[in-house]
């Protein structure tokens, strides 16, 4: 990698990061410092848009370099696609608020909402495994942690649906839904560090020899 193309992926990295990790963590801060119900919506869109912000940035790069995905257009499309869909989300629930009426439509927000973060995040990690800007093995770690992330979460969707109506498995299934709620904070924020680490780690430079070997 030369040292102008370095210079470029740095900040990338380390500001794509930062964000990221921030995402992940500021709401988790502010719910148990006590800021639910003081202005916990302020640092809930804050954490949105810090997520949205990391995922342009890794698309894009600083100065239209640095892209994890070398700018192909599938993997910008889809990183672009992650940071915009919950924005988008959030400004339909408030023109269309939830309406005990036809809780049906919620529902439908609902697993299109799934649908098209799983399908963008998928079509995300693929793209930065391919691309292998991030050096390898780390190239493949965001499908690694979507893997972990979809896994935990489909673990508890379906341990919901089997033991629904058995009072004694409650706990187990509250167990089940605390650990996919842990998961999905720690894999972006592992990621975030990951790529803070990656940005900030200096490569040697190639050495000229001054003189030609001996034969």
């Amino acid at each position: 990698m030369t040292d102008d193309r370095r210079s470029a992926t740095t900040p990338a990295w380390i500001w794509g990061g930062g964000l990221l990790l921030a995402s992940a963590v500021l709401p988790l801060i502010t719910g148990s410092a006590g800021f639910v119900t003081a202005g916990g919506a302020v640092f809930a869109w804050i954490g949105m848009l810090a997520f949205a912000a990391s995922m342009v940035v890794f698309a894009l790069g600083p100065g239209g370099r640095g892209s994890v995905v070398a700018r192909r257009p599938a993997g910008m499309t889809a990183l672009i696609a992650l940071a915009a869909v919950t924005p988008i989300i959030w400004v339909l629930t408030a023109v269309f608020p939830y309406s005990d009426a036809d809780p049906g439509a919620y529902a439908v927000w609902g697993y299109a909402d799934a649908a098209v973060r799983f399908g963008a995040a998928l079509v995300a990690v693929v793209a930065v495994g391919r691309a292998r800007v991030v050096p390898p093995p780390w190239n493949w770690a965001p499908a690694w942690g979507l893997a972990a992330v979809v896994g935990t979460a489909v673990l508890a969707q379906v341990s919901a649906v089997a033991i629904a109506g058995r009072p004694g498995d409650q706990e187990t299934l509250l167990t089940l839904f605390a650990f996919s709620s842990l998961v999905a904070v720690v894999v972006p924020s592992l990621l975030g560090i990951l790529a803070i680490v990656l940005g900030s780690r200096a490569e040697p430079r190639a050495t000229v020899p001054v003189y030609p070997p001996r034969a």
